[in-house]
């Protein structure tokens, strides 16, 4: 039995049962008579834009781990196993979080988001440039939000207006996008201590339009929107 579907755009019916899952909300979506075909157009041009500007760090970043594959640095691993493990009990999970805030807390330069060898997020540094091409002055991985015992940072910190930009990930979200309990508990602690909080996914840094929208909440009073 064929599978007939008809773009609701240039109404043209398709047989889809050759063809890959999502093609016809593909075609859908660049069909030119789409009236927002020239939107998605602009938004990956952008995107297109922005990685290339980053082109260099993530290549740089590819050559260091191949290098450390020729050194043998990862030979021990048997990546047949790799998603193999075994689970701690809640005892022992509370344990090892306790014994790792005691040694941040004598040790706060070890925490992985200070090592120089830290991957950059490529969203979240193209939303630092962008406010950067503004004179926006802001604090990078800010640690000095007066939360007691607790050792993260903040994306980007305003700290004279109490106010914390967060951009995630997927990984920061459930299967049904709702913000993992984790963050939700970091926005609530901040949230007690007088911040503001603004949790921005990824995928919006490569849309100038949200970019501006950030602009104008942190840009000191008098100054123009950018263009």
């Amino acid at each position: 039995m064929n599978n007939i579907k008809k773009c609701k755009w240039c109404l043209v019916e398709f047989e889809t049962n050759n063809k890959p899952k999502g093609w016809m909300a593909n075609h859908s979506r660049w069909c030119d008579k789409n009236p927002k075909k020239i939107d998605y157009q602009n938004q990956l041009n952008y995107a297109r834009d922005c990685f290339l500007s980053n082109k260099e760090s993530i290549e740089k970043m590819v050559t260091g781990i191949k290098l450390a594959h020729k050194r043998g640095a990862y030979k021990h691993l048997d990546y047949k196993k790799i998603n193999v493990s075994r689970k701690h009990t809640d005892v022992a999970k509370k344990k090892i979080s306790e014994n790792r805030k005691k040694y941040l807390a004598k040790n706060p330069d070890s925490h992985v988001w200070k090592r120089n060898s830290k991957f950059k997020s490529v969203p979240c540094e193209i939303l630092k440039n962008f406010l950067k091409s503004k004179n926006i002055k802001f604090e990078e991985e800010y640690d000095k939000h007066g939360i007691v015992n607790r050792f993260f940072s903040i994306d980007i910190a305003f700290p004279d207006k109490k106010l914390a930009i967060e951009v995630n990930g997927n990984q920061h979200y459930s299967s049904k996008n709702i913000l993992k309990p984790y963050y939700v508990e970091r926005e609530k602690l901040l949230t007690e201590a007088g911040w503001s909080v603004i949790q921005l996914h990824y995928s919006l840094c490569f849309k100038e339009e949200e970019l501006i929208k950030i602009y104008n909440l942190v840009a000191p009073e008098g100054l123009k929107p950018p263009t």
